[in-house]
């Protein structure tokens, strides 16, 4: 009963389905709007010539990418794919006719352009016509993946793409070399749009990525496109200078090859092309007409020694380089078709981009499939759609679009050989003339270089140039004793004073500081403080010398062949007081030479020790006088020893000063400026660590010996009368005052030298 109602519901269905489906056509169409390179030329004023053939390689390439499409069974099998091919011309007017004429001839989609000039033309009006568009290399961030272009595509990746690669090589060399200048980069820009646009992201990745690349310079310079005087005017010549003033060794090129064969020659009149240099370009300058003369012998070419030999270790990025048999035939079609018009060098460079004009055709055709295979209308929208995460093998190996229908980034790393050298084989020429060999790619996984082809710089060899280059400087040898200059200006390193410092700038001779350990650095000077060292040192040890013989006179004349003047003095007292001496006359070695961690914390043991124990011998003798002659009552003798024992609780708080100096703010060798220069000089340290602290200590000691002086100088005062013979005050008095002037000299010195160095 419900069966029939069913079954007529089935049928309605079926019938209703498959008329949605779209039928297979017998003819689809698809329009080639490439600029057609054999119809024109540039000469060197900027003008066009025009030069007529019958048939341009552009035409063979679109029409051998038909026959591919045609020729694979899996690829619209029940349709013939017809291209039509017209000439986009040197300007956006052909490109606009080009596309009309294809929309008029039923095309369904179209490949092009090929000049980022003509892409806002090509695009706005493929738009108008509600037809997709395919270009084989335009990938201008602006176009593509833009709100105002939504059935734009590419089948190279997006130019924004082509930046991560080149961030990518700089940090491999710069960690293959550990040199930091190779991360100052300068950047040089031609004014068309895309290149612009390029070096933008670029400046803007470069900066964010780790490590960061710091951009000392960003150039731009007029396209040749654009300028109509390029005999008269070097588009390139400022913005080259100003990159020479940067200091930057590495350098980053976004233009094509007809404005970056401009930039390079003002490079190479800069000098800032070299061994010591590396140029980097993206894929636009990645081409023979760097080098090669394509005006004076047009169509044929003639390669520019000077320019091509200046221009060796030029690294480059590039759209993947095809290769494989289809690709092998396709060359011998080109190759074919030049030898036809007796031309056997040509312009125009084989594989550079013609390759991905099939490639192209081919994407276009598989996504048409698709959308006939699904049923759906050839409109843009789905079309373009078709192209999200679509994969095929093409010319140019592994094509793969991700899932906003744009092709995953795949480059090729290409570096500029010398044929002349051993090492280039015929195996490795992409096209005549082009001798950028490919080194190594960059796709999802990264970069990676090829064993077998190791990366060549402008001297032809595979070591890293070095990029270091620092200007020639003088310093002082301490080992050698000697000035010397590292002409390289980086062999040397350079060292701050100290025990173990072998290389003192020039600075440091003569500048009244010893900074090396053997002192050679103040040697040779006019006023030599090394020399004038010895001298004293000299004297020191004749001093020490008849110190000694004192003691060894007192010894006799007072201790074994007693003679009452000598014992009169208090030979113990005597001998004290010429070992202090001989002690004060050592400690003057601790001044000698360079400051040290040993030297630096006894000086202030031994010179105020010294002083203490001379000091105060003589006040403790004078003090016993005056105890013995200003009793009115007889007082018992006071002996030696127990004046010795007075003498060193005399001493014991100058001890305990240098102890807590010592323990809180231990004097140093350390690092000092002084003069505009570092020394090693002695300074405060310890557990205070400020210079206020050791000058506190100093103060605290000066004051006791003084008070101890004052004292002296109180009991010279009373004794005054006393027996000449037991009589100290002369002593006292005439160490009073040669401390005090000594002292008053030094602090009105020290103040008016360091008043004069602050004018």
């Amino acid at each position: 009963m419900f069966l029939k109602p069913f079954c007529i519901l089935i049928f309605i269905f079926f019938v209703t389905f498959s008329n949605t489906q779209t039928a297979a056509p017998e003819e689809i169409v698809i329009g080639s709007v490439i600029v057609q390179t054999f119809t024109f030329v540039f000469n060197i004023s900027g003008q066009l010539t025009p030069l007529s053939l019958p048939i341009t390689p552009e035409t063979i390439v679109a029409l051998f990418g038909e026959s591919l499409v045609n020729a694979n069974p899996l690829i619209l099998p029940n349709t013939n794919l017809t291209v039509l091919p017209f000439d986009a011309g040197s300007d956006g007017v052909k490109t606009l006719e080009g596309i009309e004429a294809s929309y008029n001839a039923g095309a369904v989609a179209i490949c092009g352009p090929s000049l980022d000039a003509e892409a806002g033309f090509a695009f706005r009006k493929a738009e108008s016509l509600g037809l997709p568009i395919v270009s084989p290399i335009v990938a201008d961030p602006q176009y593509l993946g833009s709100e105002d272009f939504p059935y734009v595509r590419a089948l190279v990746s997006q130019s924004k793409e082509e930046i991560i690669p080149i961030i990518a090589i700089i940090h491999h060399f710069y960690e293959e070399s550990g040199q930091s200048q190779w991360l100052d980069v300068g950047v040089i820009t031609s004014s068309r749009t895309e290149q612009v646009s390029i070096s933008t992201l670029f400046i803007k990745e470069a900066q964010e990525s780790d490590p960061q690349i710091n951009i000392i310079a960003n150039q731009q310079i007029l396209s040749f496109i654009d300028n109509d005087i390029l005999d008269e005017f070097n588009p390139g010549r400022d913005a080259i200078v100003e990159l020479k003033r940067s200091g930057a060794r590495v350098f980053v090129g976004f233009a094509l090859a007809t404005d970056f064969v401009y930039v390079y020659q003002e490079a190479i009149t800069q000098e800032i092309v070299g061994p010591n240099y590396v140029w980097i370009c993206y894929n636009g300058c990645a081409f023979s007409t760097n080098y090669v003369d394509v005006v004076t012998n047009f169509p044929n070419r003639t390669l520019l020694p000077e320019l091509y030999q200046n221009q060796i270790g030029l690294i480059a990025t590039q759209h993947k380089r095809p290769s494989g048999p289809l690709y092998d035939l396709l060359l011998q079609e080109i190759d074919d078709f030049y030898a036809s018009f007796g031309i056997e060098e040509p312009a125009i460079i084989s594989g550079d981009f013609l390759s991905q004009i099939p490639d192209t055709i081919t994407a276009l055709s598989i996504a048409i499939d698709g959308c006939l295979r699904q049923g759906l209308n050839l409109t843009s929208e789905n079309i373009i759609n078709r192209f999200s995460n679509m994969t095929f093998t093409g010319l140019t190996g592994n094509i793969t679009f991700d899932e906003f229908g744009f092709r995953k980034p795949t480059y090729s790393i290409v570096n500029l050989w010398d044929i002349n050298e051993p090492y280039f084989t015929d195996d490795l020429l992409f096209a005549p003339l082009n001798y950028f060999v490919e080194i190594g790619e960059f796709n999802e996984t990264g970069l990676s270089f090829f064993p077998d082809r190791p990366v060549r710089f402008f001297d032809s060899s595979t070591k890293i140039p070095d990029l270091d280059i620092r200007d020639p400087f003088d310093y002082w040898s301490c080992p050698d004793r000697e000035k010397k200059t590292d002409e390289t200006g980086k062999a040397i390193s350079l060292d701050t004073p100290g025990v173990y410092a072998s290389y003192l700038d020039t600075t440091y001779i003569c500048d009244e500081y010893i900074d090396c350990y053997n002192m050679s650095d103040e040697m040779d000077c006019s006023a030599s403080i090394t020399i004038a060292q010895i001298v004293f040192a000299f004297i020191i040890f004749f001093l020490i010398l008849i110190t000694i013989s004192f003691i060894i006179f007192t010894c006799v004349f007072g201790c074994c062949i007693k003679r009452q003047k000598v014992r009169a003095l208090s030979p113990p007292f005597l001998i004290i007081m010429c070992l202090a001496g001989i002690v004060g006359y050592i400690s003057l070695f601790s001044f000698y030479g360079m400051a040290t961690i040993v030297s630096c914390p006894i000086r202030p043991w031994l010179v105020s020790l010294s002083i203490a124990f001379l000091i105060g011998a003589l006040v403790i003798k004078s003090f016993r006088i005056w105890t013995l002659y200003r009793a009115k009552q007889v007082v018992r003798e006071i002996k030696d020893w127990q004046l010795v024992i007075l003498l060193f609780i005399l001493i014991i708080p100058v001890v305990f000063i240098n102890f807590l100096w010592t323990l809180l703010a231990t004097p140093t060798a350390s690092e000092k400026e002084r003069d505009g220069n570092t020394h090693y000089i002695c300074n405060t340290g310890g557990f205070i660590n400020h210079d206020a602290a050791g000058y506190t200590f100093f103060g605290l000691l000066v004051a006791y010996i003084s008070l101890i002086l004052l004292f002296g100088a109180f009991i010279s005062f009373m004794t005054r009368n006393v027996a000449a013979h037991v009589n100290e005050s002369k002593l006292i008095a005439i160490s009073i005052y040669n401390l005090f002037f000594v002292g008053l000299n030094h602090f009105i010195f020290i103040n008016i030298w360091t008043f004069f160095d602050h004018l």
